[in-house]
């Protein structure tokens, strides 16, 4: 609001001097110099705002004077000198918004780089040791393939990741859409987690259905369990699932509290990004905490659900 009114008063103030000046000396173009800077530092509505206050300034102090005789070539000029001001303002307010999304487009892909170059080398390592002490074991049965089948389909998504790098403009991941039960989700990566800490849940009552990727989700909500099983030591992980606000909140807490938010930090490390751009994906949100003094760490995810 402060800058909208400066940028006035700079208006007004190039109207003083053109009154002042006299007719014999223009000073349309000056009016320029409160136009380009509102809304290139304020946007598009301050912009328009200075070129409309330009436009009728211009024609007051043309009208004051009579500098044409007869008042319609005076609307004439300060119409063409209006639009001149409001063109600027709209093309100055769309180059700032462009150069500000490539800006953050750089920095979105800069990012996602990092996460995929470690990611991607994650389980790769894994499937090859395990495949070669399989080798040597001279078999396996399915249950002790089952690991290795959901860390290929890892790096499925994270090469179709990779991919898709240059559509990141879009804000999204590449996901499939249908009904999710987050409850069942969690419950089968719960039953499929064998030695560690404890994992004691506690369930709400109703429908935890949500629109989005069901092998998208359960990789994000496994990588969650990963990290607070690292983080637990000799303490349980303890899961909550319920409705809140028209959200499934899943909270999966390691450790004592009290837990502070450690969200833009790099307390989660890189690993749990993914993690947190399919959820985003997703239109949720995933906040990360931990306890300053210990490894104790707690995530609380946040997912719309479905609607009906």
């Amino acid at each position: 609001m402060r800058g909208t009114v400066f940028w006035l008063f700079v208006v007004l103030v190039i109207f003083v001097f053109d009154l002042i000046t006299g007719p014999d000396y223009g000073f349309g173009f000056f009016y320029l110099f409160a136009v380009v800077p509102a809304a290139w530092l304020l946007g598009r509505g301050p912009g328009l705002l200075a070129a409309f206050a330009s436009g009728f300034a211009w024609f007051f102090a043309d009208a004051t004077e009579s500098r044409l005789g007869t008042i319609w070539p005076t609307v004439w000029n300060a119409s063409s000198r209006l639009l001149v001001f409001v063109l600027a303002a709209v093309l100055l307010d769309l180059v700032h918004r462009e150069r500000e999304r490539l800006r953050t487009l750089d920095v979105q892909r800069s990012h996602f780089m990092r996460v995929l170059a470690h990611e991607l080398a994650g389980p790769g390592h894994e499937l090859a040791t395990g495949l070669r002490a399989l080798q040597a074991a001279g078999g396996a049965s399915a249950s002790e393939l089952l690991p290795f089948i959901e860390r290929a389909q890892d790096l499925e998504f994270l090469s179709r990741d990779f991919m898709s790098l240059g559509q990141l403009q879009a804000g999204d991941l590449w996901l499939k859409h249908r009904p999710v039960d987050v409850r069942a989700v969690v419950e089968d990566l719960r039953a499929r987690a064998s030695g560690g800490p404890r994992m004691p849940i506690t369930l709400s009552t109703g429908s935890f259905s949500v629109e989005g990727d069901e092998d998208r989700l359960r990789q994000a909500i496994s990588s969650l369990f990963v990290a607070a099983r690292a983080s637990a030591g000799a303490a349980e992980v303890t899961i909550d699932l319920r409705r809140e606000k028209g959200n499934a909140k899943l909270t999966i807490s390691a450790g004592a509290g009290p837990f502070v938010s450690s969200a833009g930090d790099d307390g989660g490390g890189i690993g749990l990004e993914l993690a947190r751009m399919i959820v985003e994906a997703h239109h949720g949100r995933l906040d990360h905490r931990r306890e300053a003094a210990s490894k104790a760490v707690r995530f609380v995810l946040f997912l719309p659900l479905a609607s009906g």
